[in-house]
C-alpha cells in the first residue's frame, strides 16, 4: 500500500484512497508473497541532488547474492532529479553529477550507518539504480570478490 502512496503525487481524499487500496484484492495478494516463492523485500532509497527519499521496501525476485548475504545490510539506491525524473544526461559541472559521484565514491549515511556501492545489473544501470551495502569500501570489495570472477565483458545472445 505504501508503494502506491509513494507513487501518488497528490492525494486529495486520503481516507478514500486508503480504503480503495485496502479493499483491492491485488494489494492483499502482494503482501502474502513470501521468501518461499523466491521473492525478497529490499529497502529502497531515492537520492536526488537535494534530498533522500526513503521508500517502502520493494518486493523483488531474489538472486544468489541476496540469498547468501541477506537483505538486512543491503539497500537499493535510485538516482533521480528533484522532480522525480531519471537523470538522463548531465555533465561534470552539474549538481546532479556531483551528487551521484559523491555517493558512489564516498557512500551514503542512512540511519546513522554508512552504505557503500557494491554493484548493479545492466537493467539497474538503465534505471539509474544500484545496490549499496552497509560497511566500508573494503567490505564491498570483499563481497564483490566472493561473487566470483567476471572476466567476460559482454555475453553474446
Amino acid at each position: 500500500m505504501l508503494l502506491e502512496v509513494d507513487k501518488s503525487k497528490d492525494i486529495i481524499e486520503p481516507l478514500n484512497f486508503f480504503m480503495k487500496l485496502y479493499n483491492d484484492p491485488g494489494h492483499r495478494a502482494m503482501s502474502d508473497v513470501t521468501d518461499s516463492e523466491g521473492y525478497m523485500r529490499v529497502r529502497k532509497v531515492i537520492v536526488t541532488p537535494t534530498k533522500k527519499i526513503f521508500v517502502n521496501p520493494e518486493l523483488i525476485m531474489g538472486n544468489r547474492f541476496l540469498r547468501k548475504h541477506g537483505t538486512e545490510k543491503m539497500v537499493r539506491i535510485l538516482f533521480r532529479d528533484d522532480d522525480g525524473t531519471k537523470l538522463s544526461f548531465f555533465n561534470s559541472r552539474t549538481v546532479a553529477f556531483r551528487c551521484v559521484k559523491n555517493a558512489l565514491e564516498h557512500g551514503l549515511y542512512i540511519g546513522g550507518k554508512k552504505y557503500v556501492f557494491i554493484g548493479s545489473s545492466c537493467s539497474q544501470l538503465r534505471d539509474n539504480g544500484c545496490y549499496f551495502v552497509q560497511g566500508e569500501v573494503e567490505d564491498a570489495v570483499d563481497l564483490r570478490s566472493s561473487m566470483g570472477k567476471f572476466k567476460i565483458e559482454s555475453v553474446p545472445k
